[in-house]
């Protein structure tokens, strides 16, 4: 995140930015999904077990 900001305030046209933004939410959705998909895992096994 702390590159995106750096390239932004050098150059903020630079047309990396929207590739490089792009990568970092799908980053952020497989570590939310993730989680989420871990709690329901936990869940479903404090209830069979």
């Amino acid at each position: 995140m702390e590159e995106l900001r750096d390239i932004y305030a050098y150059e903020p046209t630079n047309r990396a930015l929207e590739l490089l933004t792009m990568r970092e939410l799908q980053e952020l959705e497989r570590e939310l999904l993730g989680r989420t998909c871990d709690l329901k895992r936990h869940r479903r096994a404090r209830r069979s077990g």
